[in-house]
């Protein structure tokens, strides 16, 4: 709606709509079964990014508590809506952690930063396809 319609009042509003009504979670409180389902729809992390200025940074999961682990399988950075970096592989965080570190590059400034997480929670569910883990995020440069 934003591209269609900038001068118009829900053009305008495209941006505040997506982030409140969008699926997301913020990074201080981590990941929930609430917000993580079972379908692997990117889901974008808010909070205050430390991801700015140009550099490396690593995007790592972190199991805290539940019966099942986290499936990740990737981790894209925007710049608005520009794809600035991405890193795309499978990776786990649960009592035990395998390949839950993800790494992105950002070559210049950012000026609207955005991080999405796409998970999978399909094979990690009980009967009633219900996940139950918790874990938390951290960025580091």
């Amino acid at each position: 709606m934003e591209a269609l319609n900038p001068g118009n009042y829900l053009g305008r509003s495209a941006k505040v709509v997506a982030r409140d009504w969008g699926v997301c979670f913020n990074l201080m409180e981590g990941w929930t079964p609430d917000v993580v389902s079972g379908s692997s729809v990117p889901i974008e992390l808010t909070g205050p990014l430390p991801i700015t200025t140009p550099g490396t940074y690593n995007v790592t999961f972190t199991y805290t508590w539940g019966r099942h682990s986290a499936n990740i399988r990737a981790v894209s950075l925007y710049d608005g809506s520009q794809l600035v970096s991405q890193d795309v592989h499978d990776g786990s965080a649960g009592r035990t952690a395998k390949d839950n570190v993800y790494t992105i590059t950002v070559n210049k400034a950012l000026e609207d930063p955005y991080l999405f997480i796409r998970f999978d929670q399909n094979k990690n569910c009980d009967q009633n396809g219900r996940s139950d883990y918790y874990g938390s995020i951290t960025i580091t440069r």
